[in-house]
């Protein structure tokens, strides 16, 4: 595993946020490989393959789910709650954390003063599981947070809610705040149509469905929800652009303010917020309608390769094959790990980030200002239980290659 960014609050988990010191090596963490990673604004969650969980970040509102502290927490923490447990779903929002266990029992900690947990406590300073009403045979299929709500999604179908937004990102019309757990009414979604995607901003809500319709609501005010010049969608507006026409949507991610999106014609989709130049176009304009990114970089490799993108607070990545890594946007803490000239905070074009080509590139899982790349053993990409765990840390600007022969 790689990492890169902003360690002020410890949200890398290293001991020493001013030089490159292997904090998992000193203490011994992760000799099983993480497979999952929740970013919030400042703090991290991994869940093992071992089946435990670790938290390390910002704590004075306790989002770890260990108790609060007003100092963050320096390493990797186990987080009792979760021992032998099988975790399906993490996600954080800016002060709040959520585990879903079996894909059935969901656990929040965190800041709740915006009713973001679905609590009446101003704060859960560990784990609690959530008591909402549902059939016992639903399972969850998707979690996501935004900067101040949750979204829980049954069966692909069934949206509940808790939490605020004033910008409309609850999908509940002028509702602005949750007293508990709401249901999101569909109207519009069709007898045998799931939701294929869900994902949040961090004020806006977009649900991409089996028919490769798209629907976003909330804060538009930058082009981060693809719709008409608009301060605020209160309800959930349909997507129309003539670019996912025709076309299957095999991705889609989710940065604070901006959108990027895959399709099945091997090209890649972006439209929002760009003062960081997260759009990869050479410029820091907004896009209100989607503009194409990558496309000479993406023309020059096989078509054979896979593409995969993902996004930070605000910034872009796109993998091209195994080990392929080109990043744009803001890299004011090194969080696209790219050595960038002296006074350069942002790149606005997609450039190359070498990493060791011995290891290929699992996924990203990015916060506001760092990123964590899970990679695995260069010809063993098929067989993710097979993947070694590279454990590094950061110098503020670039990844950094760890000798793996003190974890195998």
């Amino acid at each position: 595993m790689f990492c890169a960014g902003l360690n002020q609050l410890d949200q890398l988990g290293l001991i020493n946020s001013n030089d490159n010191r292997f904090v998992f090596e000193r203490h011994g963490f992760f000799r099983v490989a993480p497979l999952l990673i929740g970013c919030g604004e400042n703090h991290t969650l991994f869940y093992t393959y071992d089946k435990k969980l670790y938290a390390c970040g910002r704590n004075n509102n306790s989002e770890l789910g260990l108790g609060f502290s007003s100092s963050p927490v320096g390493r990797p923490t186990l987080v009792d709650t979760f021992s032998n447990c099988v975790v399906t779903h993490i996600s954080a929002g800016y002060h709040h954390s959520v585990v879903v266990v079996d894909s059935k029992d969901v656990y929040v900690c965190g800041k709740n003063r915006n009713g973001q947990l679905g609590s009446t406590e101003p704060s859960l300073q560990e784990f609690r599981k959530i008591n909402l009403q549902v059939h016992p045979r639903k399972r969850v299929t998707h979690i996501s947070c935004g900067s101040r709500f949750t979204f829980i999604v049954y069966d692909a179908r069934d949206v509940y809610v808790a939490g605020f937004s004033s910008y409309g990102a609850l999908a509940l019309g002028e509702i602005t705040a949750t007293t508990g757990w709401t249901r999101v009414l569909l109207p519009w979604l069709g007898p045998t149509e799931q939701i294929k995607f869900f994902g949040c901003g961090s004020n806006s809500t977009t649900i991409v469905t089996t028919n490769n319709r798209i629907y976003s609501c909330g804060y538009c005010n930058e082009g981060e929800c693809g719709l008409p010049f608009e301060n605020s969608y209160f309800n959930f507006t349909q997507v129309i652009h003539e670019c996912f026409s025709e076309r299957e949507i095999v991705q889609i991610e989710f940065g604070y303010y901006h959108v990027i999106v895959l399709t099945n014609h091997r090209e890649v989709f972006g439209y929002g917020y760009n003062y960081y130049g997260q759009l990869c176009q050479g410029d820091r304009i907004c896009q209100y309608k989607p503009v194409r990114i990558g496309q000479d970089i993406i023309s020059s490799y096989s078509p054979t390769e896979r593409l995969r993108i993902y996004c930070g607070g605000h910034h872009t990545l796109l993998v091209v094959g195994n080990c392929n890594l080109y990043v744009a946007g803001a890299c004011m803490y090194g969080q696209i790990g790219l050595e960038l000239e002296p006074g350069e905070e942002w790149a606005t074009e997609l450039r190359k980030v070498n990493l060791d080509t011995r290891f290929s590139i699992l996924d990203f899982h990015c916060g506001m200002y760092h990123s964590f790349v899970r990679c695995g053993g260069r010809f063993n990409t098929s067989d993710s239980k097979m993947f070694k765990t590279l454990l590094s840390c950061v110098d503020k600007r670039r990844f950094v290659d760890v000798d793996i022969a003190a974890y195998t």
